[in-house]
């Protein structure tokens, strides 16, 4: 199996700002994202309660609450964008998978290092769970709620979930192998 390289297509002066234009997309699109929800959570259930309702009686519920207070378009638009935020947060998050472990590598911990790829690929892959969640719950918003959409949607999110904290976990220990870099060095004398 070959190696993911995010990085080669990124030359190395370039990477830093490549990760702070991902991050800042990822960062606007969820502020965006995060208001529209908040109309929606004013009414009883805001989109993660309807990720994570799990059966069609809570669904229901949730979709019928929307329809009462005339925010189910703003709900199946949310879901919309939600696929965008699902291919930015990959791609940062992928992103800093990959400088993470190239700071590991510089400061010779190279098992650290080694998992990047992996972590780099559980955040891809929690866009694409993030997707079949989207596509579940978007049958539920604009056809309607019936099984197994709703379990399906819950089955993604908690996959999605933990490939976003793991990946976010490692990216963030970049940080540190970066810190580690940096630290003075004992002169030999």
């Amino acid at each position: 199996m070959g190696k993911l390289d995010l990085l080669s297509m990124i030359s190395a002066r370039r990477r830093g700002r490549a990760l702070a234009v991902a991050a800042g997309l990822t960062l606007t699109i969820g502020v965006v994202l995060s208001l529209l929800d908040q109309r929606l959570s004013e009414t009883g259930d805001g989109t993660i309660g309807f990720e994570i309702a799990g059966s069609v009686e809570r669904a229901e519920g949730i979709v019928a609450g929307w329809e009462e207070h005339g925010v189910l378009a703003q709900a199946a638009l949310l879901d919309g964008l939600d696929y965008l935020f699902a291919l930015t947060y990959a791609i940062t998050l992928a992103l800093g998978c990959m400088l993470a472990a190239l700071h590991w590598r510089r400061v010779g911990r190279f098992q650290i290092a080694d998992r990047g790829e992996l972590f780099a690929l559980a955040a891809l892959a929690a866009a694409g769970f993030d997707w079949v969640e989207d596509a579940a719950l978007g049958v539920s918003l604009l056809d309607r709620v019936q099984a197994p959409f709703p379990q399906l949607a819950l089955g993604a999110a908690i996959i999605k979930f933990g490939c976003v904290g793991l990946s976010s976990v490692y990216a963030a220990s970049g940080g540190v192998a970066y810190l580690w870099s940096r630290r003075p060095r004992p002169s030999r004398a």
